[in-house]
This record gives structure tokens, sequence and C-alpha cells, in this order.
């Protein structure tokens, strides 16, 4: 839920008044994704590359206006949405992830980005404001770009990058998980508790967690599949790996506590947990590791062993 409330640091005005979870994480808002032997990350003014063995930074790129949101990979290329001060424009940026010209696929000077899903093919985007929602969906091969509104209001989309789960998935204001169509039609809307964060969407399955549990859903049909009872608030969820990667939020006597878990899906059960030092921040898998951006008390990058869930610092200071 961090991804656009932590942008208050930042300077920007949040326009999740309506949000249907707490914010989880706070300050400057670091996304990252993890590809092709790279670290990519939002920085909170750029978007910064990495050499995932080393850490160090091999590109810096600017997207289209000031704050970069959230960030994807498909088709050879990187996509960023980003939005300027105060939620009045937005843009989304394609990167190259080796050689060739940065591009604006989608730049509305007077309407925000305010999520992005990054499917295999297609890239999609929610666009503002609340009060007229549209659904951009851009080609990846062609990048030709088609924009058409909304009839239910979508906090939340997502879909899978590499193919293996087809169709484009969202959480309502009103925190109801739904498939919707190309046309930003509602295919169904699943039964389940309030969901409080995005989902996840692969290993042909849709991911979706209440402050019960953790709901895997058939893509199809939107049944409920399996119910994992998982004590506290989702902050974030991953797929990679052959796992379903997340990390809860505790509010306890001695404050939040963090809790990272890794989810045998088939089986529906955890199958190992670790608590995390705080704040956390978006995670993603990749390059054979999991990876989480924290933005205190610097900008950086941690990358967390698959099987012991130690974390390692790759890089700092970023910002």
């Amino acid at each position: 839920m961090g991804r656009l409330l932590s942008l208050l640091a930042a300077g920007c005005v949040a326009a999740l008044v309506w949000s249907v979870g707490p914010a989880l994480a706070g300050g400057t808002q670091v996304a990252v994704v993890a590809v092709a032997g790279r670290v990519w990350l939002t920085s909170g003014f750029d978007v910064v590359k990495l050499d995932v063995f080393s850490g160090r930074i091999m590109r810096r790129c600017k997207t289209r206006y000031t704050f970069p949101i959230e960030i994807g990979a498909s088709d050879g290329n990187v996509w960023v949405s980003s939005v300027e001060n105060g939620f009045v424009s937005g843009a989304l940026t394609r990167i190259p992830f080796e050689v060739g010209r940065v591009t604006q696929p989608l730049v509305f000077p007077s309407r925000p980005l305010l999520s992005l899903a990054v499917g295999s093919g297609t890239t999609w985007a929610l666009v503002g404001p609340w009060a007229s929602l549209k659904l951009a969906a851009v080609d990846q091969a062609t990048r030709k770009a088609t924009l058409r509104p909304l009839r239910t209001r979508i906090g939340w989309i997502a879909a899978d990058n590499v193919g293996d789960t087809p169709g484009l998935f969202g959480v309502t204001s009103k925190g109801r998980a739904v498939r919707l169509d190309r046309s930003g039609h509602v295919v169904w809307l699943a039964k389940t508790d309030t969901i409080q964060s995005p989902p996840a969407v692969g290993l042909g399955r849709v991911w979706v967690a209440s402050r019960t549990g953790l709901y895997s859903l058939d893509p199809a049909s939107g049944r409920v599949e399996t119910n994992i009872r998982i004590r506290g608030a989702a902050a974030e969820l991953a797929i990679g790996g052959g796992y379903l990667w997340m990390i809860s939020l505790r509010e306890t006597k001695a404050g939040q506590r963090y809790e990272l878990f890794k989810i045998d899906e088939r089986a529906a059960r955890v199958i190992r947990r670790a608590k995390l030092p705080g704040p956390v921040g978006p995670i993603s898998f990749g390059n054979r590791y999991l990876w989480m951006g924290r933005a205190t008390p610097t900008v950086s990058v941690i990358r967390i062993d698959p099987k012991t869930l130690k974390e390692r610092l790759l890089a700092e200071n970023l910002g």
C-alpha cells in the first residue's frame, strides 16, 4: 500500500483517501525489479540500474514526470509509471534493458497514473483522477495505446509478466478482487474477506491477502482454491522461484512487527518465515534472489537469500 502513500514524504499529495488498507511503508518510494543480471529500482527521483553482483550503478534514467512510482519488466524493457507533484500529471516510461532509446508510451499532462501492471505482451495503467478512472493498455510490440473508461472503481491492477497466467486482475475500492477484460469490464468478483494490498499474479493463480488470510483464486472463475491463515496485514506479495513471497505487518505492544513468509503454493502452506527490520518496501523475485527496496535511512536495495531468508545489503545511498 506504500506504493502511492509513501510519496507523501516526497512532497506529493496522495489521492488514496478511500484506500482499502493502511499505509505500510513510508518515505521515498523504492520499487524494485531484477532481471537479466541487473537490478532496477526507483530512487524517488529517477530509475537506477545496478549490477546484480556488485551493486555498482550502471545507469540512471529520468522518467517523464518527477516522481517514479511503480516498475515492472517484460519484452526486454523496464516499464515505469511516474507522477508530478500533487498527482496532477502522469506518464509511462519504457527503458530498454541494455541499449535503445528511452520512450514515453503514455503521457497525461492533466491525469495521474495510479497503478501499473506489466503483463506479457501488454502493459496496463490505471489512469486517474478517481472521479473519472480509465484503463490504458499499451501493446509492448507496437507501443500503440488504447484508453477506455472504467465503470468500477479499481484501486490496484496486476498481471503476469511471463504469461503463465493470462488476464488482468485488480482490487476494487471496496476490497474485492476482480478480473477485468480488455475493455475494463468486470469478468468476476471473488468472494473473500476485504483485500488490503495489491494482488500478485503467477503460477497459474491470482493471489490476494486480507487481515485474516492469503487466498489463491482461479484466474478463469475467481473461485477461492485455497485460504492460508496468516496473522497480520499483508504489506507486499511477490511470485518467483516457484514460490509465493509475502511480507506481513502486525501491531504489537513493542511496535510494528514485519515478517517474511515463503509459501509453497502447491501444498498451500508456509514453509519458512523470518522477521524483518522495518520499514519494508516493495519486493520482487529475479536473478535467483528476492529483492526489497528500502527508503530509510538511505535509499537502498536488500538481497534476500530464498533458502535461508537472510538479508544482505546490495547497495545504499542511491537517492
